[in-house]
């Protein structure tokens, strides 16, 4: 590997992080990696969490935009069973999914947070302390809320 893209991979390591096999979660810089940089991690799937954010390489990747907007005002459980299923089937499928917001810090936790709680049956407290040990978290409370009756709801499923 050239000098040029082992510095492209470090940028994309810098601001996306492996969550779990095959799931990715990152920045918007992440997502503005190259095409051949994101298919060298594997990426075949890009969940952009984000008003306002848009597919970047719409043509080389499967995409699916939630149009989140990172204030506690904001509810995002009508949006967590879209992106859950979108992960779920990207990955039953052998795909690599790429979660990404503008930092990386709470739309897109909040959504893997969900992810992790319906397809591992873990809780709320396991998937949120699995996600912020790979890579530093900053969910706003009114997603903190959500996220905990979402775990309810899974619980009586």
């Amino acid at each position: 590997m050239d000098l040029k893209a082992s510095s492209l991979k470090d940028d994309f390591t810098d601001n996306a992080t492996l969550i779990a096999d095959r799931l990715w979660r990152g920045s918007e810089e992440a997502a503005e990696a190259p095409v051949s940089v994101l298919r060298q991690h594997g990426v075949t799937h890009v969940l952009v969490c984000g008003f306002g954010l848009r597919p970047i390489h719409s043509d080389a990747f499967t995409y699916k935009t939630l149009p989140l907007v990172d204030l506690p005002v904001f509810s995002i459980s009508s949006h967590l069973p879209n992106g859950v299923q979108f992960v779920d089937d990207a990955l039953r499928n052998g795909g690599t999914v790429l979660v990404h917001c503008a930092r990386g810090k709470s739309r897109s936790a909040s959504i893997l947070v969900a992810y992790l709680m319906s397809s591992r049956g873990i809780s709320f407290a396991e998937a949120h302390s699995l996600v912020r040990s790979k890579r530093s978290i900053s969910i706003n409370d009114g997603f903190m809320k959500e996220l905990k009756a979402y775990e309810k709801t899974l619980s009586k499923k």
